[in-house]
């Protein structure tokens, strides 16, 4: 639990004991070891090309971030809320995407949080049949 790699609700121990087997326990009189190896580091390299993104493309929107624009610009009063149920993601995902398209000039907030509307300023080469 203190690495954050174990959830609250009790699943941890069928989870570690399905990835690991028994082996990974030691009970001791006062306390139970779990031996996680850590081999999966080596792993991430794989994955890295994914979140350092492609330096020679011309947007500098991800593609959560282009979805994002093509909802707002077909819903202008789009709640963010509703907006994290379209396109399938959590609350700080939206929050950081509406962040970075503020950023970078692609949209603004128009009137109140509540009253408002979203107004496109600029608009990429947004191909919705890629989403």
């Amino acid at each position: 639990m203190q690495l954050h790699i174990s959830e609250k609700t009790g699943r941890g121990v069928p989870k570690i004991t399905q990835c690991y087997g028994k082996k990974a326990y030691e009970f001791r009189e006062n306390s139970i070891v779990v031996k996680i190896p850590f081999n999966w580091i080596n792993v991430m390299g794989d994955k890295l090309g994914d979140k350092m993104g492609d330096k020679n493309k011309k947007s500098p929107l991800t593609r959560t971030q282009m979805r994002m624009l093509i909802e707002i610009r077909n819903n202008p009063n789009i709640t963010k809320p509703k907006l994290a149920v379209q396109i399938g993601v959590g609350k700080t995902t939206i929050d950081n995407g509406i962040s970075a398209l503020k950023k970078y000039g692609f949209i603004e907030r128009i009137g109140s949080n509540k009253s408002g509307y979203w107004k496109v300023l600029k608009v990429e080469n947004l191909n919705e049949e890629a989403f």
